[in-house]
C-alpha cells in the first residue's frame, strides 16, 4: 500500500546529521514537549480510528498518540530519510509496529489511496511549497466527517499588516486565507502556538 523507497519532491529541510541533532533536541525539549502533549490531548479526544501525520520528523507525536490510542492506525510522512528512520525505531522500540510507520513524502507527496478519519502536521505547515494547493488535496483524503489540523507557531503579523519574514510559523492573514471548500474552520491561539482546524461537513 505504501511506497517507502521513492523521494520526496520537498527538498528536505534537515541533512543526517541535522536531522539527528533536532531529533535528539525535540525529544528533550520543554517547548516540544508540551506542543506534544496538547496534540496527543487534542487528538485522543477525537479518538480517530486512522491518522495521517505530515512532516512527523522523529515520530514523538505519533507514538505518544498510538500510546493513548491503542487500536488507531498511524502513517506517518517525512521528507527527510534520516527522520524516516529515527521514528521508525522509536515505533519499533515501543513494539507500535506496524500500524504506526514513517514513510518518505511530505504534503503534496503521499503515497497511499487510504482515506482518514484525522489528518494533522505539527511546527512545519511554515515549510510547505504551497499549502493552500495542498490542503485543498489533503481535504480530499479525509473520510466524511474528517478532521485536519494544523499546529503552528503562532506569528503576530508587524504594524503594516505583513507578515514578518524569516519566522518559523504562521500569522493571522495567513490563517485567514486558508480555505478548503466543504469544510468550517476554526482556529485558537494559546502561548504562542495556534491550532487552525478544518471539519468537514
Amino acid at each position: 500500500m505504501y511506497n517507502q523507497n521513492e523521494p520526496s519532491k520537498e527538498k528536505e529541510e534537515f541533512g543526517p546529521l541535522l536531522a539527528r541533532i533536532y531529533a535528539f533536541f525535540a525529544s528533550k525539549s520543554g517547548k516540544h514537549r508540551l506542543v506534544y502533549s496538547r496534540i496527543t490531548e487534542d487528538v485522543t479526544s477525537l479518538h480517530p480510528s486512522s491518522i495521517l501525520e505530515i512532516g512527523s520528523g522523529p515520530g514523538i507525536a505519533a507514538a505518544m498518540i498510538a500510546g493513548k490510542l491503542p487500536d488507531t492506525r498511524i502513517l506517518c510522512v517525512d521528507p527527510s530519510t534520516t527522520m524516516t528512520k529515527i521514528a521508525n525505531r522509536r515505533f519499533e522500540k515501543l513494539s507500535l509496529t506496524p500500524r504506526v510507520k514513517c514513510i518518505l513524502g511530505d504534503s503534496s507527496n503521499i503515497k497511499t489511496e487510504e482515506l482518514f478519519d484525522l489528518i494533522y502536521t505539527s511546527l512545519s505547515f511554515h515549510h510547505w511549497s504551497d499549502g493552500k494547493r495542498d490542503l485543498l488535496e489533503l481535504g480530499k483524503k479525509l473520510v466524511p466527517n474528517g478532521t485536519l489540523i494544523i499546529y503552528e507557531n503562532f506569528i503576530p503579523d508587524n504594524g503594516n499588516n505583513k507578515k514578518v519574514k524569516h519566522q518559523h510559523g504562521i500569522g493571522l492573514r495567513d490563517i485567514e486565507s486558508f480555505e478548503i471548500p466543504g469544510f468550517v474552520k476554526n482556529h485558537t491561539i494559546y502561548d504562542g502556538l495556534v491550532t487552525v482546524k478544518f471539519s468537514k461537513i
